[in-house]
């Protein structure tokens, strides 16, 4: 256990980390590729994020780590991780934003008492944007044939990518 934080804050880190919008985006002249960038993830981009293909360039393409996971087993990693005790599930979906209503001195207090660097709980996540990803009724298998028929093969191991976020935000003293 590295971190000391509250279960609606651990959550709203370790959800913050689950959203990603890819797009291809055309290289430079000296090269004809297209590259996805990612928002959220660990590490740099690497040529497994590069296509030469056709077609690749200037295409919206939804994105995945790559790897098959459930939150169900993720949740006791992230919570491990941060020092928490995951909590019963009730049976249904809770919303994050509805949860993290008036924790903001909660979270303040947190940074004052850990000495970390001075941030919001919103900067940290989007809490309605989370209960989108995380509050469906239904197990979401996300399809990256489009992205691999366009030649994009790069993948990302979901827990070391978490695990190498916490490891991040420590060092940057945003978390403790």
């Amino acid at each position: 256990m590295r971190g000391k934080l509250t279960q609606p804050t651990a959550a709203a880190v370790g959800a913050a980390t689950t959203s990603r919008l890819t797009t291809a985006a055309p290289c430079s002249a000296a090269r004809s590729c297209s590259t996805a960038h990612s928002v959220g993830g660990s590490g740099p981009l690497t040529d497994a994020n590069r296509s030469r293909r056709d077609g690749a360039a200037n295409q919206a393409l939804n994105t995945v780590n790559g790897d098959v996971f459930r939150w169900r087993r993720m949740w006791d990693v992230i919570a491990t991780d941060l020092g928490v005790a995951t909590g019963p599930y009730p049976g249904h979906a809770r919303s994050l934003a509805e949860e993290m209503i008036g924790e903001d001195e909660r979270w303040d207090a947190i940074v004052e008492r850990h000495g970390l660097k001075p941030t919001k709980l919103t900067e940290l996540a989007s809490w309605w944007h989370t209960d989108g990803d995380l509050g469906r009724e239904v197990q979401t298998f996300a399809d990256m044939t489009k992205s691999r028929s366009l030649g994009f093969y790069g993948f990302r191991n979901t827990r070391r990518t978490f695990l190498g976020l916490f490891d991040r935000l420590r060092a940057e003293r945003i978390i403790p």
